[in-house]
This record gives structure tokens, C-alpha cells and sequence, in this order.
């Protein structure tokens, strides 16, 4: 497992990454009715190059999450490069997008990413799903290199809280449950500082995953890992568990509290992360 002290020198390349989030949280301090008109969805793609990512830094992702060093990129970590371009994609919207959280993702794997070569990357606001009581913003991201521009596909859905229901407003959700015929695919341990770990690697410096009084202010019992953190965790499990995996549709149930440990669960193609309590903490479905 690489260390903090080792990933600490990665935080300069998470640059354009922290520009985009810092992005988001000036637009999250602007009142709603001042962020101009409602944006039009499906939105325009952009489209950025960015410079081929170091070995070094890709190395030290895959041993985090246990990806194998076999001279690609990992196509779970495009949080690194696409969550730059969010700043842009997200920052007119009217919506108070520090109370944002991963919803959950789709990841889709066509070919894999070489290493030393470019990245081009398009992103585009492809959907909100708007009740009044929260919305759910969808963007769409392509990853590739010149010549091949379409190898990593995914979708990232956020959720924000618009305003507290009313007590007796619906009826509560059961928490979901893994199939009684789930067997297990494999586990995974995450020490207390997982997530600035992860951070130092991806860019994500969202402080809910490693200041712990931050943590608490916003209802969490403590640190929690990113829900990405989880994502490549569980991906790389069923991975090695069926000998491929090309597509994983998942959703972010339950905060995964750090340190903590996990197992991976499926029943088919249904996918389940349940933590030491039995909670699931992310359930997905294996596409293809």
C-alpha cells in the first residue's frame, strides 16, 4: 500500500483538478437566483487534451485500489482528468452544489487507455432530474487518445438536497439488502487515511474524506471514503473475481466510515459492497 509520505508528491498534478472544484464551491456560494438562466440539458460537449499522466502516479492508483501495473491507465480513475472539466460543466448551475454528493456511476470499457500518450477527453451536462426536494445531475464523459477517442465511457450522477421534506412526507425507504444467494467475491481493507490517500492521487479534496471535524459538521460519524474510492475497490475485485469485467452500472447507498473493511458480494450480475455491519455501502450491476 503506498504511503501518504510516497503520494504527497502527486498533489501538484491534481492542479487543474482542484481548479475545477474550487470552481464548483465559488459557484455553491452564489445565491440561485443569481447564476444567470436555467441551463440547457442535454448540454455541449467540451472537449480538453490532457498531458499523458506519469508512471509514478499511476502506479501508486493501481497498488491504492489493486489494480494490476500492466502499462494502461485505469479506467477508473477518470475522476482525475474528467472532474476538471465539472467546474465548467456545473459551475452556472442554480444549485447549491456544496451540498453535492457522488450518487453513484457508470463505467464503460471499450478498450484500454495506453500509458505515455495524451488524453482527449469530452464532458457534457447530460441530464437534471429536478422534484423541488432534490435533483440529480447527470454528466457524461468520453475518454481517449488521438485516433481512438471513445475508449472509456462514464456517467457520474450527483445528488443535491433542495429542501427538507415535511414529517410524514412519503413513506420511508427500506435500506437496500444483498440477495440471500449472494456469495462472495472477495474483500477489502481502508485505513484511517485512505481518503486523503486517495485525494492526493485523484484531485478529489472534498474535506468530508479526510478532516474529521468537517466530516462531522456534515452528519458523517466520521472521514468516509470516496465513493470512487469504493468503485475501483469493488471493480477490481470483480475483475479478478470473473476474468473481465467491461461495464459496472453502480449506485452510492451508504457512507463506507474510515478505517473500515468491506466485502464484495454478487448474485448474477447484481453487485453488492457491504460494510462490517452489513450495510450495503454501494449495489451495482455488471452490464457486460
Amino acid at each position: 500500500m503506498t504511503t501518504t509520505e510516497e503520494t504527497l508528491r502527486f498533489a501538484r498534478l491534481q492542479r487543474d483538478t482542484l481548479r475545477g472544484m474550487g470552481s464548483l464551491a465559488l459557484a455553491g456560494l452564489v445565491p440561485g437566483p443569481l447564476r444567470g438562466m436555467p441551463p440547457i440539458v442535454p448540454g455541449e460537449w467540451l472537449e480538453r487534451r490532457v498531458p499523458a499522466l506519469p508512471d509514478a502516479l499511476i502506479d501508486a492508483y493501481a497498488d491504492a485500489v489493486g489494480a494490476p501495473r500492466d502499462g494502461t491507465v485505469p479506467a477508473h480513475l477518470f475522476p482525475q482528468w474528467a472532474f476538471a472539466m465539472s467546474g465548467e460543466l456545473l459551475g452556472g448551475l442554480r444549485y447549491p452544489l456544496l451540498r453535492a454528493v457522488n450518487a453513484g456511476c457508470r463505467l464503460e470499457v471499450r478498450g484500454e487507455l495506453p500509458r505515455g500518450r495524451d488524453l482527449i477527453v469530452r464532458g457534457r451536462l447530460a441530464a437534471i432530474d429536478d422534484d423541488g426536494k432534490r435533483a440529480v445531475i447527470t454528466q457524461r464523459f468520453t475518454t481517449g487518445v488521438e485516433g481512438a477517442t471513445q475508449l472509456v465511457n462514464a456517467e457520474v450522477r450527483a445528488f443535491v438536497p433542495l429542501a427538507k421534506g415535511r414529517r410524514g412526507d412519503g413513506a420511508k425507504k427500506e435500506a437496500p439488502k444483498a440477495s440471500a444467494g449472494a456469495r462472495e467475491l472477495g474483500r477489502f481493507d481502508v485505513g484511517a487515511r485512505a481518503g486523503w490517500e486517495f485525494a492526493l492521487l485523484t484531485g478529489d479534496f472534498n474535506p468530508i474524506h479526510w478532516a474529521r471535524p468537517w466530516a462531522r459538521a456534515s452528519g458523517f460519524r466520521g472521514v468516509i471514503l470516496h465513493g470512487f474510492g469504493t468503485y475501483s475497490r469493488a471493480w477490481e475485485i470483480v475483475r479478478r473475481a470473473r476474468g473481465g469485467l467491461a461495464e459496472l452500472d453502480a449506485r452510492f447507498t451508504r457512507p463506507l466510515v474510515l478505517p473500515g473493511s468491506a466485502r464484495v458480494l454478487a448474485d448474477g450480475d447484481a453487485i453488492w459492497v457491504v460494510d462490517a455491519q452489513d450495510g450495503v455501502v454501494m449495489e451495482g450491476r455488471v452490464v457486460r
